[in-house]
């Protein structure tokens, strides 16, 4: 618990500290996002997610340097008849019979990115985001309901490309939340694809 706590006072933290900065310059937008679960995150849903939405602000410190804060939010649900063992500190045994099983993933981080390119062209861009992600996770079978909601430190590492689109940027990237297992959960990893367009705060003040 004194991890979980930490870990939400640090990217608070962080988050305090790019806002400031996001009031200068730069770019506002949001992303559709599509995600397939991986490691730990498939063996308990399988499914493809198309229910995904990230709000994030990019302030360029640079003209090939840009840093900010994001929001997310991705839904992963699925309908099986699978077996699953169960040990979370309140249920123990196994559960089988038809379930329904969901996942909500809300990451909140601190990101930076690397950019190659003109500004005033297409441009490549790498970077990384770093911070909590709440994760809450049910399984209902019958009237037997199973939740887990905890919050994990994670990183997302993002590779992609923006381009002028009218007076704001399009944007197409993949991204890989890799969320760290916390009081007995699994990972909650999943990859990612995001297509959304960014728009000059700069413009819309003046």
């Amino acid at each position: 618990m004194k991890t979980t706590y930490a870990i939400m006072v640090i990217v608070a933290m962080i988050l305090l500290a790019s806002t400031g900065a996001l009031a200068q310059d730069d770019l506002f937008g949001f992303t559709y996002n599509m995600s397939l679960p991986t490691l730990e995150t498939r063996d308990f849903i399988s499914n493809e997610s198309f229910r995904g939405a990230t709000l994030e602000g990019r302030n360029f410190v640079a003209p090939n340097l840009a840093v900010g804060i994001s929001v997310g939010w991705q839904v992963f649900d699925e309908q099986t008849f699978e077996t699953m063992n169960v040990n979370n500190g309140v249920f123990s045994g196994v559960v089988s019979g038809k379930q329904f099983r969901y996942v909500n993933s809300v990451p909140i981080l601190a990101n930076a990115y690397f950019y190659g390119g003109d500004q005033d062209g297409g441009r490549i861009f790498i970077g990384t985001g770093l911070g909590a992600y709440y994760v809450a996770s049910r399984v209902e079978v019958g009237r037997i309901v199973i939740d887990n909601n905890n919050w994990h430190f994670g990183f997302a590492p993002e590779f992609g490309f923006d381009f002028p689109f009218g007076d704001s940027r399009a944007l197409i990237s993949g991204t890989f939340n890799y969320v760290f297992n916390n009081e007995g959960t699994v990972n909650f990893s999943y990859a990612q694809l995001n297509i959304g367009i960014f728009y000059s705060i700069y413009e819309y003040m003046w």
